[in-house]
């Protein structure tokens, strides 16, 4: 039986142990909306929208394009840290190969969400 409380993962779970993701799958980008002068959309690939942002005046008009750039970025930054953190197959010799990979995706990510891509 359900308690209805969701269990987070451990440092000790793999990735194929925990939940499937309930979110919309990314990549998400930011979109123009019914109303540009106003507000930011946050778009998945296939048009999805998955969340809009208003701003009232021109002064929070940067900060919440930077909101927006950083919830766009969500979907990879999550799957750069899962990488990352939650390898099935790391045995203590990293490949340093695939850890090259891994952090320059960490690291896109990142340049997304700060509006440096």
């Amino acid at each position: 039986m359900s308690t209805g409380v969701k269990q987070e993962p451990t440092a000790t779970t793999s990735p194929s142990q925990e939940p499937a993701a309930q979110h919309t799958p990314g990549p998400w980008s930011i979109s123009p909306t019914s109303n540009p002068s106003s507000e930011f959309g946050i778009v998945a690939i296939d048009g999805t929208i998955v969340s809009r942002l208003d701003y009232w005046h021109d002064e929070a008009e940067a900060e919440s394009e930077a909101n927006a750039r950083l919830i766009a970025a969500a979907p990879e930054l999550l799957a750069a840290l899962r990488e990352l953190l939650l390898e099935d197959d790391f045995d203590g010799s990293p490949d340093l190969n695939h850890w090259r990979e891994l952090t320059s995706r960490g690291r896109q990510a990142i340049f997304k969400a700060e509006g440096r891509q």
